[in-house]
C-alpha cells in the first residue's frame, strides 16, 4: 500500500502509480463539471433566484423541501413544527464589480413587419457581485443536515447550468450560525449559507424612449 492506493502492479513505481492517481482524478473531474460554461446570455438576480427555485424543486423532492423566492421571506410562527423543510433566501449585497455605469454592448432593432414603426436601441450592461444567503429551516436537526447537504451538492451539480444562462461566476463562500436567527433555534433546526453570484444586468434602451422624454 501508498497512502490510499494499492498498488497493483508490483512493478509499477512510486512516481508511476502517482502519474495514474492525477490522471483519473483529472478525468473524474473532467466527467463530474457540466463543459457548458458559456453564458448564451445575460442573467440578473431575478433570474437566478428562479434557476435556484427550480433546481430545488427537482434536486431535493425526496427530502419534500421547499424554496421561498421572495427576499427576506420569514416564518410566521417559529415555534410551530414546520410540515416541510424550507430554504429562504436574502440579498447580503449587491454591487458593481467594476463598472460604475452599464456600457454599450450591442445595437438592436425591433422585430416588426412594419419596417416604420421598428425602434432602434442600444443594450447596455454591467456585471454586479452579489452575496447571497440562503437559510435551511427544518423541524429537526437530521432533516435541516440532509437539506443543506443536498442544496451544496445540487448548487455545485449545476454550476455548469448556472453558467450557461447567463451567470458569470457562482461558489461557496460560508457555512455560519446567523445569530439573527437565534428565535427560530428555540423549537427549530437552522442552517445558513452564503453563497457569492457575479450576474449581468441588461438594459435595453430605444431611441423612441429618449424622444418621447424630450417631448
Amino acid at each position: 500500500m501508498i497512502g490510499n492506493f494499492k498498488n497493483i502492479n508490483g512493478n509499477e513505481s512510486f512516481e508511476e502509480l502517482l502519474s495514474r492517481h492525477e490522471r483519473m482524478q483529472k478525468d473524474f473531474f473532467q466527467r463530474a463539471i457540466s463543459p457548458v460554461l458559456k453564458a448564451d446570455k445575460g442573467a440578473d438576480l431575478d433570474d437566478f433566484i428562479g434557476m435556484i427555485a427550480m433546481i430545488v424543486s427537482k434536486a431535493l423532492k425526496k427530502h419534500n423541501a421547499v424554496f421561498v423566492p421572495d427576499e427576506g421571506k420569514v416564518i410566521k410562527d417559529p415555534h410551530n413544527t414546520l410540515e416541510q423543510p424550507s430554504i429562504l433566501y436574502k440579498v447580503i449585497e449587491r454591487i458593481p464589480l467594476k463598472e460604475l455605469k452599464p456600457r454599450p454592448m450591442e445595437e438592436v432593432t425591433e422585430d416588426e413587419d412594419d419596417e416604420t414603426n421598428r425602434r432602434h436601441g442600444m443594450i447596455f450592461g454591467y456585471r454586479q457581485k452579489c452575496i447571497l444567503q440562503f437559510d435551511i429551516v427544518a423541524s429537526d436537526c437530521a432533516t435541516a443536515n440532509e437539506v443543506m447537504n443536498t442544496f451544496e451538492e445540487a448548487m455545485f451539480t449545476y454550476t455548469g447550468f448556472f453558467k450557461s444562462k447567463g451567470v458569470n461566476e457562482m461558489h461557496f463562500l460560508k457555512h455560519f450560525t446567523d445569530e439573527n436567527l437565534n428565535n427560530y433555534r428555540q423549537d427549530l433546526s437552522v442552517r445558513s449559507l452564503q453563497y457569492y453570484v457575479e450576474i449581468q444586468k441588461l438594459i435595453t434602451v430605444f431611441d423612441s424612449t429618449i424622444d418621447d422624454i424630450d417631448v
